[in-house]
Formats: structure tokens, sequence, C-alpha cells
């Protein structure tokens, strides 16, 4: 990296630096629960789709109709006709029936969006806690690449030493300056990323970085997990679906009421009668509409059907998926245990004794530069795997929370 690169990272690590505002893991949460603009859109859907419920048991418009002029006789009459098509109950029952299940849905889909964001918020606190500790590794490691440096410098003053070793010093400890600067600068990106996550700046998080507890159980209930949970809503409301359309076929009915003048003279008993204008008949009408072209009713059914038998088949792998995906976390898990328990009963402490015997050694001239650097770098990697390892941990524990519906709940 070029000095105009070194400065940028410098100067973007001044800036966060700058500000002071943290936040806990807890608060996180609730920020990202309350503010996050996907997931408040996702509310709305629900809203929208609560809202059509009532809205399934539409019925067509009324039909109003004026009739005027000489329909009856020279005379002009007038006849008003009001007429109400309703659609065969158990059309309107499975209407509601399916905007239920789509509201359904979307509460589903709400609940997975939910799930997911909190899984992400929590990813990626985690992984900060990782970067600040890779951080402080590395600003050790700064520190005693900055001690053998001013060591070799000695021993090249006194003799002790070459130019060479000298020099290799100096460049690795500007080697671990570099390092120090990249990983701040990384933090500093993913605390972006957190902050379009939650909707609101945040420039530091709380916390230290240590194992997550393993709250998760050795075998997955599917039925918990929100994917699974939101394929098998589709599906149900791809059968609601199907039942809505097949009770198209059924016949609308019909009802209506009319009222006219019928002017001129009518035959009442046996004698003429004069009906004015101001005289009006009524009456009543009933009916059925049949669908007689039944093709394309069919045709929607039968699309109806191969859209349920996907939903089934998206369902049944689904299930699959997130018992393949458990099995695989759980080996995981217990590989990464293994190896966590590696590092604290042998990596760590032998990490720490290679720093403290190569830093007296090396003082004391006992053993050549290559030596005490080789045992430097091979600490620094035990204890930054060791953190690497943690952090996988958290990963899978946080993905095993997600796939089994319990990545968080709200005091």
């Amino acid at each position: 990296m070029n000095k105009k690169g070194l400065l940028f990272l410098v100067l973007v690590t001044v800036l966060h630096s700058a500000c002071t505002q943290s936040l806990s893991l807890e608060e996180a949460l609730q920020k990202a629960l309350k503010h996050n603009a996907g997931l408040q859109s996702s509310a709305y859907s629900v809203q929208q789709s609560k809202a059509l419920i009532k809205a399934a048991a539409e019925l067509p418009k009324t039909d109003v109709n004026l009739m005027y002029g000489k329909y009856n006789s020279i005379n002009n009459d007038n006849n008003i006709t009001i007429t109400q098509t309703f659609p065969f109950p158990v059309s309107i029952a499975r209407q509601v029936q399916l905007a239920r299940k789509q509201h359904q849905l979307a509460e589903s889909d709400y609940e997975v969006k939910r799930q997911q964001i909190i899984t992400e918020v929590k990813s990626v606190f985690y992984q900060l806690l990782f970067l600040r500790e890779k951080m402080r590794l590395r600003q050790r490691a700064d520190s005693l690449m900055g001690e053998l440096a001013k060591v070799a410098t000695v021993r090249y003053r006194t003799g002790d030493g070459t130019l060479l070793e000298k020099t290799t010093a100096e460049t690795q400890h500007r080697e671990a300056q570099l390092q120090v600067v990249q990983t701040r600068a990384e933090y500093y990106a993913l605390l972006s990323q957190l902050s379009a996550l939650i909707n609101a700046p945040v420039t530091n998080v709380e916390g230290v970085l240590q194992e997550r507890a393993a709250s998760v159980a050795d075998t997955l209930l599917k039925e918990y997990n929100p994917l699974w949970k939101r394929e098998s809503i589709r599906f149900e409301a791809s059968r609601a679906a199907t039942l809505a359309e097949s009770s198209r076929l059924w016949p609308d009915m019909r009802i209506g009421y009319f009222n006219q003048t019928l002017i001129g003279v009518q035959n009442v008993d046996g004698s003429d009668v004069y009906f004015g204008p101001g005289t009006r008949f009524e009456g009543f009408e009933a009916g059925i509409t049949l669908p007689l072209w039944i093709f394309p009713f069919r045709h929607r059914i039968r699309a109806a059907k191969l859209n349920e038998q996907a939903s089934a088949a998206a369902l049944q792998q689904t299930g699959v998926q997130v018992q393949s995906r458990w099995a695989q976390l759980m080996q995981q898990l217990r590989s990464v245990a293994e190896l966590l328990q590696y590092y604290r009963q042998q990596g760590l402490p032998a990490a720490e004794l290679l720093v403290e015997q190569s830093r007296k050694a090396y003082q004391a001239g006992e053993v050549h530069y290559v030596v005490a650097l080789t045992s430097y770098q091979q600490a620094l990697r035990i204890r930054e795997e060791y953190a690497g390892a943690i952090n996988t941990w958290n990963q899978l524990i946080i993905e095993l929370e997600f796939l089994s519906g319990n990545s968080y709940e709200e005091n």
C-alpha cells in the first residue's frame, strides 16, 4: 500500500474515532426491529393483506336502470329497475378464506424478514467484536515488532548485529503497523454495515469477544423453522386458491326490483279504469347466471392445482434443506468445539511461552533475529486463529438459532 492509501486509512480511523456513540447487542437488535426500512416495508404488507380480508366478500356493483318513453302506449311512461348480483355463498366463503391465508402468508413473510434482520445484526455485531479483538492482537504484535526493531538497532550499533537484521526488523515493524490500520479500517467499514441495518449511526460496539452460549437443541423441529413455516402457509394458501377458483363454477344469484308507470286504460274486473302518471306498478325479479363457456374456468382451476403441486414440492424441499443444513452446522460446531478446547489447553499457553522466551533470548543475544521473529509470528497466528475459532463458533450458533426459530425474544 502506498503512502496515500495509508494516509487515507489513518484519516478514516481518526474521523470515526472522533465519534463516541456505541451500543450493545441488545440495543442494536431493538433499533433494527424498530427502524429497519425493509422490516417496516414488510409490516406494511401485513397491514395491507389484513385490510384485504374485509374486501374479499366483495359484491358486484348494483345495477340501476331508468327507462323512459312510449314502451306501453302513446304516453311516455318511466321504469326504474334495480338489480343486484350475488356470488354463490360458497364462492364468497372461499374468497374470504383465501384472503385470510394470504394474510397469514404476509405475516409469515414478515416473521422470516424479522428473523433474517435479527440474524444479520447478530452476525455483524459478533464479527465486529472479532475484528476488534484481531485489532488488539495486531496492536500487540506492533508493540512486539517495535521491541525487536529497537533491539536490532542497538545490536547493529554495538556491532553484534547486521544491517540486514536491522532493516528486516524495521520492515516487519512497519508491516505490523499497516496491518493495525487495515484491520481498523475493516472494523469501521463493518460498522457502516451495522448502521445501515439499524438505520441509525453507530461508531462503536460494546462487549468483548467470547463464545456465545449454545442455546439450541440437538435436533431441529422444523415446525419452528421460519422458512419451513412460511412454505407451509404458502402451500395452504395455494390450496385455498384452488378452492376459490373451483367455486367460480357455481352460479351467481340475481335479484331485482322494478317500479314503473303504465299510463292508460286497463281492464280491471271487467271495467275499464284509467291509470295516470301518479299510479305506479312494482314487482320483483330473481334469477341465476350460469357459466356457459366453462373452458377458461377449467384452465384457471388447472393452473391453480399446478401451483398447489409446486408449493407442495417447495415445502418438501425446504424441509430437506433445513434438516440438511442443521446437520452440517451441528457437525461443524462439534469440530470447532474441539478446536477451541485445544487452543485453551495447549495453543494459547504455548503462544505465551513462545513470546516470553523469544523476547528474553533475543535481548540476551542467545538466538538469532529470525528465530525470534518466527516465534513471534507463530504466537500471533495462534492467537488470531483462536479468535477466529470463537468467531466461527458464534456465527454457527447464530445460524442455528435462526433455523430453530429462536433468534431473539423481545423483552
